[in-house]
């Protein structure tokens, strides 16, 4: 198990054997196991995040922590908030393509923050797409992970998904080549073409 599952799957398993323990030792007054239960499952979970936690996502919220604009500084807490919940999503689908697709939609997106962390004067680059379009990719991610537990999706519905995804994975990395030049004619011509792509597709309607 990688430490990303231990961090995901060992504090609800404390808080269930602490809350059973809990329920057993207060007995009549069993109903107060519940906030015990809830409250090793929380401090369970800051304990494993501080002692496996990826080094490199500390790093990256402290700089944005540190960012002096206080609209930028949000946007890129909520941004880091948003590939969190992407990643988390993607640990839900099994189609190999799609998570190897969103896989690398988050790593665009990181690198999106990255460079706005190193760079704040150019926020204004990555603004929409970390903003407006990773929040498209998220329901895109949610909406695939409830159909695919319910076993509701048919194959062309993954194959439209997993092209719609490949076009936002795109945008994102040309977003990226934006961000590395300061004025490029050629590449937000590319954008718009993208964007009304996605728009064709259903993705978003901005």
């Amino acid at each position: 198990m990688n430490r990303a599952a231990y961090i995901k799957n060992i504090p609800p398993l404390v808080g269930l054997v602490v809350m059973i323990a809990a329920a057993f030792i207060l007995r009549r007054l069993f109903i107060f196991a519940i906030p015990i239960g809830l409250g090793a499952w929380w401090g369970c979970h800051i304990l494993m995040s501080r002692a496996f936690g990826d080094r490199a996502v500390k790093v990256r919220r402290k700089r944005v922590y540190q960012l002096p604009d206080a609209r930028t500084r949000q946007d890129m807490q909520q941004a880091l908030a948003k590939i969190e919940t992407l990643n988390a999503l993607n640990a839900q689908i099994p189609d190999e393509t799609l998570t190897h697709a969103l896989h690398r939609l988050a790593e665009a997106a990181i690198f999106l923050v990255d460079e706005t962390t190193r760079n704040p004067s150019r926020a204004n680059v990555t603004h929409k797409a970390l903003t407006l379009y990773l929040e498209d990719a998220v329901e895109v991610s949610r909406a695939f992970a409830d159909l695919q537990r319910f076993q509701s999706m048919k194959s062309a519905e993954i194959t439209k998904t997993a092209t719609s995804l490949q076009h936002l994975i795109t945008l994102f990395q040309t977003y990226a080549a934006r961000m590395r030049h300061h004025e490029s004619e050629d590449l937000d011509i590319k954008i718009t073409v993208l964007e009304d792509r996605l728009r064709s597709e259903g993705i978003f309607d901005r």
